[in-house]
């Protein structure tokens, strides 16, 4: 799981990061500090209903295959055609 329970106390949180210059988000809903390290490449969507975060989706921006397929094809007809 990349989101990580983050303490607190008194309402402060205090944040260990590793230190390696990476970007990170920190998300916070009823009462729960998560912190997770942001991918190099793609996004990250915070999903949220009523007021509440539902999940957080990961996307690093991969093409499915089927899509990989498509493209190829549409390559491949183009270069015939011309």
């Amino acid at each position: 799981m990349r989101l990580k329970n983050i303490p607190f106390k008194d309402g402060k949180l205090n944040v260990d990061i590793d230190n390696d210059n990476k970007p990170f988000v920190v998300v916070y809903s009823e009462g729960e500090a998560k912190l997770s390290y942001l991918p190099n490449h793609g996004e990250t969507k915070v999903i949220t209903h009523q007021g509440r975060v539902k999940r957080v989706k990961f996307d690093e921006g991969g093409k499915n295959s089927k899509e990989c397929m498509v493209y190829f094809w549409a390559l491949m007809i183009r270069l015939i055609l011309h």
